[in-house]
């Protein structure tokens, strides 16, 4: 009974990293800061990159090695709870775990809807993250 509770709970912090990384990519991955004034200063300090791919590629890298001061330079200045909590060894097992999934096999597919959005799918299980990296235009 223990081992299935450990797995599910496995589970759901798999789950959880891939949300909070996910939401984190489509926060970090614009080409350009934003137009509006009210985001300029997070955008002004947050890592931009050329397309999504470079985006997915830095994330993983970062979340590989858990180095955090790379993942806030690309996740941006307000993603320090993204990032850390109060179980340092959790956050860091989650990073990894993110980073092994992905290094299995990571795609990016475009939204049929919105050619700016792009989807990250990684593992062999292909799980969604659920959060798309996007494109400022």
């Amino acid at each position: 009974m223990k081992q299935k509770s450990n797995l599910m709970t496995s589970l759901k912090a798999f789950a959880s990293f891939t949300f909070i990384f996910g939401a984190a990519i489509a926060l970090a991955a614009t080409a350009t800061p934003p137009a509006k004034p009210e985001g300029s200063s997070a955008a002004a300090s947050q890592k931009q990159f050329d397309d999504a791919k470079q985006a997915a590629d830095s994330l993983v890298k970062a979340a590989e090695s858990f180095d955090q001061a790379a993942l806030k330079e690309i996740l941006g200045p307000d993603s320090t709870d993204l990032i850390s909590s109060e179980d340092p060894v959790m956050d860091k097992e989650r990073a990894t775990t993110f980073a092994t999934k992905a290094k299995e096999k990571t795609d990016l597919a475009p939204l049929e809807k919105d050619p700016n959005r792009m989807v990250m799918t990684v593992g062999n299980d292909a799980e969604t993250v659920p959060i798309p990296i996007m494109k400022q235009k």
